[in-house]
């Protein structure tokens, strides 16, 4: 309960953590929240019925190999990926650049990939009024990647964590985000502010800006509907035509012979809006994830 004695929904997460959401907590400030014994832990309004997920912001509906086949805005009613496509695929492609293989990526690292759809396991580890967790797990050749899919009840987003044991050498693993707009420029978060690149390759100058940086997020939108992923950690970013592209993990041998080998954990999150990036207040959802409340 909070200090007026309003009551919580809250639920036990996987890890045995208690989970809710902290309501009206201001800004640069804190609010004091009690935990009682008995009552009702609340109505779960986050409905999970074969591969369909639905609550008040979103109806998904998972692919055979666990990828986003739809995800339907419910405020706009748009659907964000176009007909036929699937939001959240992810790649593993051969990248041997000529030099400096732990910082650099070549135009041409497209040219031989992998789309990883070995699954393993598929779990759902938490429903409860709060959240609903449906955990993926993959295996791509020596690795295993575990993707957690969060669907809130109070939050208009879905947060993918991961748990990456990364074995591999040579390889670029990405994650792929087609969007159903008409835009020739995307907005990336940088550390001062924002900037907007095309989305075409039109020109040299264009094509060169295959892979660029982003910081809290990236957006693709029009002036009615758009779609941000934003993250906590990840930095790489490439928007081509439609589709919007983050790179995950990298595996060089160069300089460092077993360079970002072993277990990652990592977040981004899908944030379907209306209007523009502005008007949905992007800006203040990339900084949510990056700087999450502290509990006391």
């Amino acid at each position: 309960v909070d200090a007026d004695g309003n009551i919580m929904p809250w639920q036990k997460s996987a890890d045995g953590r208690l989970v809710f959401f902290a309501k009206g907590v201001p800004a640069k400030g804190y609010k004091t929240f009690s935990i009682i014994h008995g009552g009702e832990q609340g109505e779960n309004t986050v409905k999970v019925e074969n591969k369909t997920i639905d609550n008040r912001f979103f109806t998904v509906r998972f692919d055979r190999d666990m990828n986003i086949a739809s995800l339907i805005h419910k405020a706009t009613g748009r659907a964000v990926a176009p007909e036929g496509e699937a939001l959240n695929k992810i790649y593993a492609f051969d990248d041997r650049p000529f030099n400096h293989e732990a910082w650099d990526i070549k135009a041409y690292f497209d040219q031989k990939y992998t789309e990883i759809n070995d699954i393993s396991a598929v779990d759902v580890t938490e429903s409860g009024p709060v959240r609903t967790v449906i955990k993926v797990t993959r295996k791509f050749l020596s690795s295993t990647i575990e993707q957690s899919f969060i669907f809130y009840a109070d939050l208009p987003r879905i947060d993918i964590d991961y748990m990456v044991d990364w074995k591999e050498k040579k390889i670029l693993l990405k994650a792929d985000f087609p969007v159903d707009v008409n835009a020739t420029q995307a907005t990336y978060d940088i550390q001062f502010g924002n900037y907007k690149r095309p989305t075409h390759r039109n020109t040299l100058w264009d094509f060169a800006q295959f892979e660029v940086v982003g910081h809290k997020w990236v957006d693709l939108s029009d002036n009615s509907f758009g779609l941000s992923v934003l993250n906590d950690c990840k930095y790489g970013h490439e928007v081509n035509e439609h589709k919007m592209i983050l790179t995950l993990l990298k595996a060089p041998i160069k300089p460092d012979p077993k360079s970002d080998r072993g277990d990652h954990y990592f977040t981004y999150s899908l944030y379907p809006h209306a209007e523009t990036w502005k008007k949905a207040k992007t800006l203040e959802r990339g900084l949510e994830i990056n700087h999450p409340l502290v509990p006391v």
